[in-house]
Parts: structure tokens; C-alpha cells; sequence
């Protein structure tokens, strides 16, 4: 079951209107339901912020309609999972922890608890040659122009679908910070329900 406060939150999202967004999240379901990709991988340069959301609300909603894919994410590098992203999702409603080391981590494992019936997300900052990553299968989702321009080509993938979210970074330590990111959040959670859901009906 979903946690109660993320529960609320999913209620409050909006259906996708836009004809040329829709038309690309379209592209998402396609290749959940024809099988092509048994996974997607988000990814965006530092694999820090809207990779990373994306990566947890797909997982959450693909658990949710119970569909069959699972969902990665990774960067041209590495760096951490951005703490206004994790604050955002914690927000959200999720609950979220930072797995624990012995020893300072500049790029930890945060736990993502949104069920208290499904295991936890483990999301962390990894580049495409992370060994936790498929290698035949997937969909690379772009989830921002640089990590599609410095990818080329992505061995084993079959889709590559340009979904592409604005950077929230650019209001980092404004007034508009937690804002920014809070919409980032809804905008990416918004999207990938209506992915999920569509592809549940379809199945």
C-alpha cells in the first residue's frame, strides 16, 4: 500500500495536456507494451536531480499499476543524488533515508521508502557503465539536452526517447529554490503516472 502522505500527493497530479509531450510519454508506453524494453534508464549528465526523480517516480508508479519494467537511472558522470531532489521527493511523501557508511560519503545510497508493502529504491549517482545497469532491453530515457548530445550512441538500448526536463539547479540559493523543485518533482511525477497507467490499461 502506498504511504498515506504520498497517497495524497498522487491525488493532487495533473493528467498531461500538452500534444507534444504526450506524444513522446506515448513513445514510453509503446515500448513497455510491445516488449521491447524490459527496462528504462533515465539519464542526464551528473545523474543527480531529474534522471534521479525520474528513475523514483517510474519505479513507484510502475509498482503502483503493476506494470512490468523496471527503472534505472545513470549520467555521463557520476556526482550524488542532489539533496533538493531528495528533499523534494521527501515532500512528496516519501521517505527517504541515506543508507549508512562507516565512512563520509560524497556520493550516498538514500533508501526511498513509498509502500510499506514493496522494498525500498535504492538510488545513488552512477554513470552508464554502472554494473547494477541493464545491458540489452532498456530504453534510454534523455532526461536533458547535454547527456543526449554527449551520447551518441548507447550499446544494448532499444529506444532512445528524448523527455527532457527543465534544470531546477538554475534557481539554486534564490527565493525560488524549493518551489522550482517542487514543480519539477510534480511535473516529472505527473508525466510517469499517465506512462504507467496508460500502460497498465494496455496490457
Amino acid at each position: 500500500m502506498i504511504l498515506k502522505e504520498l497517497d495524497t500527493y498522487i491525488a493532487t497530479l495533473d493528467t498531461p495536456t500538452d500534444s507534444e509531450r504526450i506524444a513522446i510519454l506515448d513513445q514510453l508506453v509503446t515500448q513497455i507494451t510491445s516488449k521491447e524494453s524490459k527496462a528504462f534508464v533515465f539519464v542526464c549528465t551528473h545523474n543527480s536531480t531529474r534522471s534521479q526523480m525520474s528513475h523514483v517516480w517510474a519505479h513507484v508508479f510502475a509498482s503502483h499499476f503493476e506494470v512490468e519494467v523496471a527503472t534505472h537511472s545513470a549520467g555521463t558522470e557520476a556526482t550524488a543524488f542532489n539533496i533538493r531532489a531528495v528533499d523534494a521527493l521527501r515532500r512528496a511523501g516519501m521517505d527517504i533515508e541515506e543508507e549508512e557508511s562507516e565512512e563520509t560519503n560524497p556520493n550516498p545510497v538514500y533508501l526511498v521508502r513509498y509502500s510499506d508493502s514493496h522494498s525500498r529504491i535504492e538510488a545513488w549517482s552512477k554513470t552508464l557503465e554502472d554494473a547494477s545497469l541493464p545491458t540489452t532491453e532498456f530504453s534510454a530515457v534523455m532526461t536533458c539536452s547535454d547527456a543526449d548530445e554527449n551520447c551518441p550512441f548507447l550499446p544494448g538500448a532499444s529506444a532512445r526517447i528524448p523527455l527532457r526536463y527543465t534544470d531546477p539547479k538554475r534557481n539554486d540559493d534564490t527565493p525560488e529554490e524549493m518551489a522550482d523543485y517542487d514543480a519539477r518533482c510534480k511535473l516529472i511525477a505527473s508525466e510517469l503516472a499517465y506512462v504507467m497507467s496508460k500502460a497498465a490499461k494496455a496490457q
